[in-house]
């Protein structure tokens, strides 16, 4: 992205504070049927409960900040259903630069090496999205888990 940016002569200003987004008005998603969410097809059931285990499907309100551009990345997101649209920074102003849907998978870098979130993601309207966290995915890597192995591929 960053030098999709400088190719098109943007500059970018310095990253945005670290916000922990809060944790409140999350919701249990009731049925969500995980098969039908495309970048999870190809998971047998058993490591879909293992996955489901350690990130539950949760109804995120529209308008939630996933994340803040700049914020140390700790965990991805499963986008099952809705939509969560992607703004970054440029000379202080905030630009709308897509909208993403169901069946994809955000912020998978955090998993692999931590790194600084290169985009601000916000919630479109009331979505269901499942939160992995880094701690528990590199734990769940260490013990041979394929649902682990799987993610680290994608």
């Amino acid at each position: 992205m960053d030098a999709e940016l400088e190719r098109r002569g943007i500059d970018q200003v310095a990253p945005l504070p670290t916000v922990d987004p809060t944790q409140d008005e999350l919701h249990p998603a009731g049925k969500v049927d995980l098969k039908l969410v495309t970048c999870l097809q190809d998971f047998p059931n058993g490591e879909m409960r293992e996955l489901v285990k350690q990130a539950p499907p949760r109804m995120y309100p529209e308008g939630y900040e996933l994340c803040r551009e700049g914020a140390r990345g700790d965990c991805c997101w499963i986008l099952a259903t809705g939509f969560v649209d992607v703004f970054r920074n440029v000379r202080g102003v905030e630009h709308h630069l897509a909208t993403i849907e169901g069946g994809t998978l955000l912020g998978a870098m955090a998993l692999v090496d931590g790194s600084d979130r290169s985009a601000t993601l916000r919630v479109r309207r009331p979505s269901v999205i499942l939160r992995l966290d880094r701690t528990p995915f590199v734990q769940a890597l260490l013990k041979g888990m394929p649902y682990a192995a799987r993610f680290q591929r994608q």
